[in-house]
């Protein structure tokens, strides 16, 4: 599976996003960069709007750790760092059907130092 890397920054973290090519709203997303949104905060999973709409391709509600998903129904990209606040085990769990799209390359520690209604950026990795 071919995959692309996108650099999201906020004011205290940088890190890297390895995204699955070869989907449609990888895609979508790819051509829509750079990306400014303010980060919302649900338990353990950072979630924030993204301008695209699309019908996902495959969803779930299987996620893991350090997952990076397209949640259709707020037109959201979210990042799983553990339980949420319906999780029923140390599994996150979303809060419906997502789309996995690929995964952070970065520690979950550092992760946990953004905050609610900062600002994102996502950029094409060079």
């Amino acid at each position: 599976m071919e995959r692309v890397k996108v650099i999201f920054k906020t004011k205290e973290v940088l890190g890297e996003i390895e995204l699955f090519k070869d989907s449609k709203t990888v895609q979508a997303i790819y051509n829509k960069l750079p990306i400014e949104s303010k980060v919302n905060i649900w338990g353990e999973e950072l979630y924030f709007k993204i301008p695209i709409h699309l019908e996902p391709e495959d969803t779930t509600l299987d996620v893991n750790v350090l997952d990076v998903t397209y949640w259709p129904e707020g037109d959201c990209m979210c990042i799983f760092l553990g339980r949420t606040p319906i999780s029923d085990t140390d599994k996150p769990k979303p809060a419906s059907e997502v789309e996995i799209i690929g995964e952070v390359l970065v520690d979950k520690s550092i992760l946990n130092k953004i905050k609610q209604n900062e600002k994102i950026v996502l950029i094409k990795a060079l």
